[in-house]
């Protein structure tokens, strides 16, 4: 009873505030106004206080609110009818109402603003009328939908839209809608399939992050835009426009990676036929072991990639083919910018000889790198390669060449502010020597220093068959 009774002073409150007109009735009953023109009566709303079931109606458009100065603020919803007449819910309307199981809504609504249902954890279904042309960002993110069913008239689904909706399931898309927004359905764990129509033009990565149980995105046949193989999505890269307001896209021959399943675990073989990736394409792809990427796969003009594997968590290293990488590459001259860039699980990756450029931000925001190989071909290192984004855990840069060779190349200063230990080049077949922490050791009660050190190979792979053991004869010394 003393919730109730606050919720209606809360109620009684706000309207007083935001509608001129409101009357209260003793039994529970609040009626008020909520419309968007001038004196907001165009909608006008009954709400029972006791039940928490709400009717609005009126003709046109409901005005939009910040989440806590709507007019059904600090009352518990249950039931939400929206009558015929009405086109439009304002933005934040029905927002954080965990309690709302029930909404009607009517075929005149053409809108639903942003967030106007978000956090609605208790609405497990919804009809969308045909006529709906627009849904805001978060419309319904943090919602407890199993399904949604979203009508033709629909042609973009917005950021954010079904964003954190732990039970959906099942989503249908209908011809007629062309775009894809980021978020849309990201950290939807229930979610296992998913149907692009073959209508759809754009889709902005990602949209399906932490979906983790999403193991399979199909493209109906005829889209001139994007297909799917196996499962994983596909793109065509666009060359141009054939009209002056660039809505009618030219698809070239190139083929791109637009996003891999985030479900999937196991290995994958990016094929030879592809030739770049989209921005993020591996997005959270937790599961995932092992990537294999081919030398065709590259940097298109005026493209940029980013967090690509960003999330991964088992993509703990990367190197060439045969180093036991979880990234195994094939480029042997050049790594293209951005290439491991928001790697954040990465640890350590090896640069093989033959590789000349590093491209710039190939290993930005990889904020858990522990070592890093280079080659003695290397001749150039883009600056700040490793100290932007967080990467100041770097422990250890092994060079294939001299400490002179390492200071003759463009960009090896911006290391300076890593203070990672550098080892360079002194053993034929590219072999270092790698310090072991066993501490200080007495060997025949001497008490002098010794310290265990394995050798490793160009990959970092321990030689166990060739440790040696060496006098440290002074504090400090330093090993290569």
């Amino acid at each position: 009873m003393k919730r109730k009774i606050l919720a209606l002073l809360l109620c009684t409150a706000m309207i007083l505030t935001l509608m001129p007109v409101t009357a209260y009735a003793e039994d529970g009953l609040v009626t008020g106004y909520c419309g968007a023109d001038e004196d907001g009566k165009n909608l006008y709303f009954t709400l029972d206080i006791s039940t928490g079931v709400l009717d609005i109606y009126g003709t046109g458009d409901m005005c939009g609110f910040d989440y806590y100065s709507t007019p059904f603020y600090g009352v518990d919803l249950t039931r939400v009818t929206v009558h015929e007449g009405v086109t439009s819910i304002g933005g934040n309307a029905f927002r954080f109402n965990d309690y709302l199981t029930e909404v009607s809504l009517p075929q005149s609504l053409q809108r639903i603003d942003g967030d106007a249902f978000n956090s609605c954890s208790g609405l497990e279904s919804i009809d969308l009328p045909s006529g709906l042309t627009y849904i805001g960002n978060g419309a319904f993110a943090g919602c407890g939908l199993k399904s949604i069913d979203v009508p033709e008239s629909i042609e973009v689904l917005t950021s954010d839209l079904f964003y954190d909706c732990p039970n959906l399931e099942t989503v249908t898309l209908h011809s007629g809608l062309k775009r894809i927004w980021e978020h849309a359905f990201g950290a939807c764990p229930s979610l296992k399939n998913l149907v692009i129509p073959a209508t759809v033009e754009e889709i902005r990565n990602p949209f399906v992050e932490d979906c983790e149980n999403l193991t399979t995105i199909q493209v109906e046949q005829g889209n001139p835009a994007y297909f799917s193989d196996d499962g994983i999505l596909f793109t065509r890269n666009i060359d141009g426009y054939e009209d002056e307001d660039w809505t009618i896209p030219i698809y070239g021959d190139d083929i791109l990676l637009a996003v891999f399943p985030p479900g999937r675990g196991g290995e994958y073989r990016i094929p030879d036929t592809v030739a770049s990736m989209k921005a993020e394409a591996f997005y959270t792809c937790r599961k995932l072991e092992h990537v294999f990427i081919p030398k065709t796969l590259n940097l298109l003009p005026d493209q940029i990639w980013g967090m690509n594997f960003s999330g991964c968590d088992r993509l703990t290293s990367a190197g060439p083919v045969g180093s036991g990488a979880a990234i195994e590459f094939e480029w042997d001259e050049e790594i293209p910018g951005d290439a491991f860039q928001g790697c954040d699980k990465l640890e350590w990756v090896v640069i093989p000889e033959g590789i000349r450029v590093i491209g710039r931000g190939a290993f930005y925001y990889c904020e858990n790198l522990k070592k890093v190989y280079f080659p003695q071909t290397l001749e150039e290192l883009s600056n700040n390669q490793f100290a932007y984004g967080n990467n100041f855990g770097l422990e250890d840069i092994y060079y294939g060449g001299s400490e002179a060779e390492w200071e003759n190349i463009p960009g090896h200063n911006s290391m300076a502010y890593i203070n990672a230990r550098m080892h360079y080049y002194r053993n034929a077949g590219g072999i270092y020597i790698e310090p072991i922490d066993f501490g200080a050791l007495e060997i025949n009660g001497s008490g002098s220093a010794k310290q265990w050190f394995q050798l490793q190979d160009w990959f970092g792979r321990p030689l166990p068959d060739r440790e040696v053991r060496y006098e440290l004869p002074d504090e400090g010394s330093e090993f290569y």
